[in-house]
C-alpha cells in the first residue's frame, strides 16, 4: 500500500507539472489499484493505518459503499512525510519487559515539556544491550498515535575515530529538510531553503539561519577565519527553537558515547540557553560516557539521567520465553539461560536464538560476543559475506555500498539481506536516505563489531578502499568528508601493516584528510578539525605547493582548539612571503596578530599587523590591504589611539566597497564610528549606525552585535544615557537570539555596570559574581580586568582596560587609608593624559570620571588632572571632572543631572555635601544630601549613609 500511494502522488504531482491525458492517469491508478481522483487520492482505512507513519493525511467525508453497506471512512493522501532521521520499518518481535517505570517517566517528562514549554533533556545510560534503543523506540511509538502534534527527529552518532562531527544533528536537519544522502548539492540546499522558509522565522533570520547551516548538509557556504562555534551555535539553536515552537519537538539522539565534542557543548549550550520551547532532547549512551562527561547536566533542573538496571531474573525468564514463544522454559534451561544473560535483554536474546539454533544449552558459549560469533558462524557463506561487507560500512549501510564491496551481484545482496533480517541480523528503514536503495541497520551495534572482527585483517584495507569509493560516487562528497577520510585511512593502514605500498592511496588518504579537516573546521568542530590536518600533513609531499595553505587552516583549527597552532601559521607565513605571494602572506599576517592579541601578547601582535601592512604597500586596493588596515585601525582603538584609528579606518572603507566585502566594510564602519565619537566627533554616531544597518540587511549577526554594544560604549561616552540604554535593549535582544557566550559577556558586564549608575546594585552584585564564579572557573574574558582580576590590567596595555582598574583600585586604597599607594596608581593614570581618563568612558569603567575627579581632590593634585584633560573632548562627564578639578561644585552638578546617573549624581552630592558641610554652610549641604540619601537608603549604601548622617548631625 505504501508504494501505491507514493506512486500515486508521484503521478498527481506530474499532472500539475505536464499535460497528461486523463486515459493515461486513470490507467496508472489501475494499474496500483488506487481508487483516486485526478484532483485527491483517497484511501480506506485498513491502508490508511497501515501507511499513516509514512504518508501524510488528512480525514475525508465518507465514501458511499454499495448498497446496504453503509459510509466507508476515507482519508485524503496529501504527500510524503519527512524521514525522521534513523526510521526502522519492524517492530521489536519481543514484550518490552522489565521498563514500564523508565517508559513512564519518559512520558511524563515529554508531558511536561509540552504543557509547561519547559526544555526538558534526558540521557538514557546503559551498557550495551541493556535496553536504551528499545525504551526510545517505545517512546516514539507512543508518540506515533500522536503524530500531527508532535515532530519527532532521530539521529545518530558514528563510532568512526573520535565521532563524525555534529553528524547526529545533520542527520536530523536533513530529515526535517527531507534531504537525501543521494541529492546533488543545489538539491540539497533547494530542500533546506524550503525547509526553513516553513518555519515560524523572519526574513533576515531565515537568511541567517540557511547560511549557517548549509555545512551540517555536506555544503561549507561562507566563513570568514574569525568566526567561532557559538555564533553556528546560535544558528542551529534559533532553527530547533523554530521547529518547537512550529510544534513540539522531541530530538532522539542514539549512541551519544561516539558523538564528537563539538556536539556535545552545543547540546549542553541548548540546555543552558533555551527558555521557552516545548522540546525533549533524549539521549542514549555507554557509562563510559559519562567518565568522558562526568558533569554532563551540571545539577540543571532541567537535565535527568536515567541509569538501566539490568532486568530481574523474573524479567529475564519473561524475555527468553517471550523470544522462544514457549510459555515456560524446563527450569535448567531456563536457568543457565538467565544465568548467562545475567539481565541484559540483548544477550538473552542472543543466546535464545543460539539455543534455537543449535539446541543444547552446554554448546552455548561464554559471553555474548561468542553467540553472536556462533550465530554468524552458522550462516550459509554467502549470508555471511554479505554480513561481513555491510559491517565494513558500518552500523546502517545500503545494498549498493555492498556490492560495490564484495563484487556481489545487487539483486543477490537484496535476497541475502532478506534472510538476514529474517533471522534478525539487520532490519530495514522505513524510508532510505540514499534514492533508490533500501537502507538496513545492524540490529545491534555489537553485531556489527563482531562480524567486522571475523573479516582476516588481510582483506580489509582493499574493502574499506571499495567503500570510500562508493561513498565518494553518490550525492555529497564533502558531508562524508569525514567517513570517507576513515575509510582511506583503514584502507592505507592495513595495506602498510600487509607491507605494501600504494602511493595512489596514500593521495587519496591525505586529500581525504583534507576535505575531513575542511568540514571540520566548516563546523567549528575544531579539535576534529587538528586532527585530520594533523594526519593530512603527516603524509602531505614537502614540495607540494599545496601544503602551505594546509598549513594556515590547520594553524587556525589548532588555534581555535586548545590554543596553538601559531607556529604553523608563522611556517605559513614565511613560506608565502618568500614566495611572494604577499596578499596571501598578509592575510595569514593579520591572523596570527589576532591570535596573540587574544593571548595577551600584545607586541607581538603589533609586530605581525604592521608586518602585514608592510606586506601591502604596493597593493593599495587589494583585499587584504582592506583587511590589514582594518584590523590594525581596531588595534588603535582597543589603545585608545583613536586618532590614528580614524586615519586608517577611514583610509580602508573605500577599499570595501569590492563584491564579497561587505563583513570587513561593517567593520571599518564599526571602527571608524567608534573612535571618531572617543575623539569627541559625534558624526562616528552616524557611521556606527550605518555599520548596524548593513549588518542586520546582511544578516551577519555577529558584526551587528559587536556593533551595537560599541554604539552603546559611544553613547555613554557622550553623556547620552538614556540613549545609551537604548542600544543596549537592542544589542539584549539580537545577543539572546543570535549571540556567543563571550558576547553574551560583554553584554552582561556593560548591564552591571549600567545598573550600578541607575542604581540597581544587588543585580549588579549578581552579573558580576556571577562572571567571576565563571572565570574562577577558567573562563577567562578581555574585560575582566574591569571588574576583578586587576593584577591582569597592565598585561592587557590598553588604556580602555587599564585605566578603569587602576582608577578603582585606587579609591579603594584610598578609602583604607593607604594615601601613598592610592596616589601611585593615580599618577599611572594621569601620565598619559587626557587619553587614560577618557578611558573610564569606554567600556563602562565602576568609577566615572566623576569619582575619579574627587579621587584627585582628596590627593590635592587637581592641577595634574586640569593639565591632562585640557585637551579631552567636551563631554559632560569630563566637563563634569574639570569643574570638581577646579572646585566648582554646583557647576559640576549641573553637568552630572545632565547625564541622568542616580548614583553618580548622588555620590556627586554627597561629596559636595561635604565641601559645603567644612564651609560652614550646612543648610546647603541638608539640601544637597536630601535627593542622595533617598538613593543610598534605597541601595542601601551603607557607607555613603554614615557619612550622611554624620553631616546632618553637625548642622544641628
Amino acid at each position: 500500500p505504501e508504494r501505491a500511494v507514493r506512486a500515486a502522488l508521484e503521478i498527481r504531482r506530474g499532472i500539475s507539472e505536464s499535460p497528461v491525458t486523463a486515459g493515461e492517469v486513470v490507467s496508472s491508478a489501475q494499474r496500483l489499484q488506487v481508487a483516486a481522483p485526478v484532483s485527491a487520492i483517497l484511501v480506506g482505512e485498513q491502508t490508511y493505518r497501515t501507511t499513516r507513519e509514512v504518508i501524510d493525511y488528512s480525514e475525508a467525508a465518507p465514501t458511499a459503499a454499495k448498497a446496504g453497506a453503509g459510509a466507508i471512512l476515507a482519508w485524503q493522501a496529501l504527500a510524503a512525510l519527512p524521514r525522521r532521521g534513523v526510521d526502522l520499518v519492524r517492530e521489536p518481535r519481543t514484550p518490552l519487559v522489565g521498563r514500564k517505570r523508565e517508559l513512564e517517566l519518559l512520558v511524563s517528562t515529554l508531558t511536561r515539556a509540552i504543557e509547561e514549554r519547559s526544555p526538558q533533556f534526558v540521557t538514557l545510560v546503559g551498557v550495551p544491550g541493556i535496553g536504551k534503543s528499545r525504551l526510545v523506540f517505545e517512546l516514539s511509538k507512543r508518540f506515533d498515535q500522536e503524530r500531527e502534534q508532535i515532530t519527532w527527529r532521530q539521529g545518530r552518532c558514528l563510532s568512526y575515530g573520535d565521532g563524525v562531527s555534529f553528524w547526529a544533528l545533520g542527520e536530523i536537519v536533513k530529515a526535517q529538510a527531507g534531504i537525501l544522502e543521494s541529492d546533488r548539492p543545489d538539491q540539497a540546499e533547494e530542500k533546506l531553503r524550503t525547509a526553513v522558509a516553513a518555519l515560524p522565522l523572519t526574513m533576515d533570520e531565515a537568511t541567517w539561519v540557511e547560511r549557517e547551516i548549509w555545512p551540517l548538509i555536506g555544503s561549507s557556504g561562507e566563513r570568514s577565519p574569525e568566526e567561532r562555534s557559538e555564533e553556528r551555535f546560535a544558528a542551529w539553536r534559533c532553527f530547533l527553537e523554530a521547529m518547537a515552537e512550529r510544534k513540539p519537538l522531541v530530538l532522539a539522539l542514539e549512541d551519544l558515547h561516539w558523538a564528537d565534542d563539538g556536539l556535545l557543548d552545543f547540546l549542553e549550550e541548548l540546555a543552558d540557553r533555551l527558555r521557552d520551547a516545548p522540546l525533549l532532547v533524549l539521549c542514549a549512551a555507554r557509562p563510559e560516557f559519562l567518565e568522558r562527561r562526568p558533569a554532563w547536566g551540571g545539577g540543571k533542573t532541567n537535565v535527568l539521567t536515567i541509569a538501566l538496571a539490568p532486568l530481574s531474573e523474573d524479567e529475564t525468564g519473561q524475555l527468553l520465553e517471550a523470544v522462544l514463544e514457549q510459555r515456560e522454559l524446563e527450569a535448567e534451561v531456563r536457568e543457565a539461560l538467565v544465568a548467562r544473560a545475567a539481565g541484559n535483554p540483548l544477550y538473552a536474546e542472543q543466546f535464545a536464538r543460539v539455543l534455537e539454533e543449535i539446541g543444547a544449552v552446554q554448546q552455548l558459549p561464554e559471553t555474548v560476543q561468542g553467540i553472536i560469533a556462533a550465530r554468524i558462524d552458522g550462516l550459509p557463506l554467502a549470508d555471511k559475506a554479505v554480513l561481513q561487507d555491510a559491517a565494513v560500512i558500518g552500523k546502517v549501510f545500503w545494498p549498493g555500498a555492498v556490492e560495490a564491496i564484495g563484487d556481489i551481484p545487487n539483486r543477490e545482496v537484496r535476497g541475502r539481506l532478506v534472510s538476514l533480517e529474517r533471522k534478525e541480523f539487520v532490519q530495514q528503514a522505513r524510508r532510505s536516505s540514499v534514492a533508490g536503495e533500501p537502507e538496513y541497520s545492524f540490529r545491534h551495534i555489537l553485531l556489527r563489531d563482531v562480524a567486522y572482527a571475523q573479516i582476516p585483517r588481510a582483506a580489509r584495507g582493499e574493502r574499506h578502499r571499495r567503500a570510500a569509493g562508493w561513498i565518494q560516487s553518490p550525492g555529497r562528497p564533502d558531508d562524508h568528508a569525514e567517513v570517507l577520510a576513515h575509510h582511506y585511512l583503514k584502507a592505507l593502514d592495513y595495506t602498510r601493516a600487509t607491507e605494501q605500498g600504494d602511493s595512489a592511496l596514500a593521495e587519496h588518504a591525505r586529500l581525504a584528510l583534507r576535505a575531513a579537516g575542511q568540514r571540520a573546521l566548516a563546523l567549528a568542530s575544531y579539535a576534529a578539525a587538528a586532527r585530520f590536518y594533523s594526519s593530512a600533513l603527516e603524509l602531505w609531499p614537502e614540495s607540494d605547493a599545496a601544503r602551505v595553505s594546509l598549513l594556515v587552516e590547520a594553524g587556525r583549527a589548532r588555534h581555535a582548539a586548545d590554543g596553538t597552532g601559531i607556529d604553523l601559521l608563522e611556517q605559513a607565513f614565511q613560506q608565502l612571503a618568500a614566495d611572494r605571494d604577499l596578499e596571501a602572506a598578509a592575510e595569514v599576517g593579520v591572523d596570527i596578530a589576532r591570535r596573540f592579541w587574544l593571548s595577551g601578547d600584545r607586541d607581538r601582535a603589533y609586530e605581525y599587523i604592521d608586518r602585514a601592512l608592510a606586506l601591502t604597500d604596493d597593493r593599495r586596493d587589494s583585499r587584504s590591504r582592506a583587511y590589514a588596515l582594518v584590523e590594525r585601525a581596531a588595534y588603535h582603538m582597543n589603545a585608545s589611539d583613536n586618532a590614528q584609528a580614524s586615519r586608517l579606518a577611514a583610509e580602508a572603507l573605500p577599499l570595501t566597497d569590492a563584491p564579497g566585502m561587505d563583513d570587513v566594510r561593517i567593520r571599518a564602519l564599526d571602527v571608524l564610528g567608534s573612535s571618531r565619537t572617543f575623539t569627541g566627533n559625534v558624526a562616528g554616531i552616524d557611521d556606527s549606525k550605518q555599520a548596524i544597518a548593513l549588518a542586520r540587511e546582511r544578516n551577519s549577526f555577529s558584526r551587528l552585535i559587536v556593533a551595537e554594544l560599541n554604539l552603546h560604549c559611544q553613547l555613554y561616552f557622550l553623556g547620552q544615557l538614556d540613549a545609551a540604554t537604548d542600544a543596549l535593549t537592542a544589542a539584549r535582544q539580537d545577543v539572546e537570539r543570535h549571540g556567543t557566550a563571550d558576547q553574551r559577556n560583554w553584554l552582561r558586564i556593560a548591564e552591571a555596570h549600567q545598573a550600578i549608575l541607575h542604581g540597581r546594585w544587588n543585580a549588579a552584585a549578581e552579573m558580576l559574581e556571577a562572571r567571576i564564579a565563571e572565570a574562577e572557573a577558567g573562563l577567562v574574558h578581555y574585560l575582566d580586568p574591569t571588574c576583578h582580576a586587576f593584577t591582569r590590567a597592565r598585561e592587557t596595555k590598553d588604556p580602555q582596560i587599564t585605566a578603569p582598574a587602576l582608577a578603582l583600585c585606587a579609591t579603594v586604597l584610598l578609602t583604607q587609608g593607604r594615601r601613598k599607594q592610592a596616589s601611585t596608581l593615580t599618577s599611572e593614570v594621569l601620565a598619559c593624559g587626557h587619553v587614560q581618563v577618557a578611558a573610564l568612558l569606554e567600556l563602562h569603567g565602576a568609577v566615572t570620571p566623576i569619582e575619579f575627579a574627587w579621587l584627585v581632590r582628596d590627593l590635592g593634585r587637581e592641577a595634574e588632572l586640569l593639565t591632562a584633560l585640557e585637551s579631552a573632548p567636551p563631554t559632560p562627564w569630563l566637563q563634569a571632572a574639570c569643574a570638581i578639578a577646579e572646585h566648582d561644585s554646583a557647576g559640576s552638578l549641573d553637568l552630572v543631572a545632565k547625564i541622568r546617573a542616580p548614583s553618580v549624581d548622588a555620590y556627586a552630592r554627597l561629596r559636595a555635601a561635604e565641601e559645603a558641610a567644612r564651609s560652614g554652610s550646612h543648610d546647603v549641604a541638608k539640601e544637597l544630601l536630601a535627593p542622595a540619601l533617598q538613593f543610598f537608603r534605597r541601595v542601601r549604601a551603607a557607607r555613603h549613609l554614615a557619612i550622611a548622617d554624620g553631616l546632618l548631625a553637625e548642622g544641628t
